[in-house]
């Protein structure tokens, strides 16, 4: 589409990454060096802060409990609804846009679903924590990897539930 209407894209993958001297040019071996570099640079930063930095606690403070109550049909309409259409698409290929136009007869499965993960304390480990990872270049060499920061495009559903557990 883009070719054809003229429009020109913000961003592509990259066609060329180079790691001490060596080119890449793969996609397979581009996909590899970035994931070497991504996962490498997020263990950098959590060495560097330490865990009383993340979670600090004064001294006389009372913690408080958390807990996670069931949602209802009305919510999860109300979320299903307002689902932006024009986001990527996760690893389960459903679109925000199925959902939303299906929102009200497949809102009573959708409810169950996400109040049994509720209910359970369980996270569908092996189909809603994978996602999609696009190298989103900033600026600079194209060539460099330190360029490219990762974007995660998670499952609607995932999402969804995510919402959900960030209100309470």
């Amino acid at each position: 589409m883009n070719e054809v209407s003229s429009r020109k894209t913000k961003s592509s993958s990259p066609q060329c990454i180079v790691v001490d001297g060596a080119e890449h040019t793969t996609p397979a071996s581009i996909a590899s060096v970035l994931n070497c570099y991504f996962a490498s640079s997020g263990r950098s930063l959590a060495n560097k802060i330490s865990a009383a930095a993340m979670f600090p606690v004064r001294s006389g403070t009372k913690l408080q409990s958390f807990s996670l109550y069931e949602v209802d049909e009305e919510t999860v309409i109300k979320h299903l609804l307002s689902l932006k259409t024009n986001k990527a698409i996760g690893l389960d290929n459903i679109t925000a846009r199925l959902l939303k136009c299906g929102a009200r007869v497949i809102c009573p499965s959708i409810t169950k679903l996400l109040n049994l993960s509720i209910r359970t304390s369980n996270f569908p480990e092996t189909s809603w924590k994978c996602s999609k990872v696009a190298a989103l270049f900033k600026t600079g060499d194209r060539t460099n990897a330190s360029n490219y920061r990762p974007i995660s495009i998670l499952r609607t559903m995932s999402k969804i539930l995510g919402k959900f557990v960030h209100s309470h």
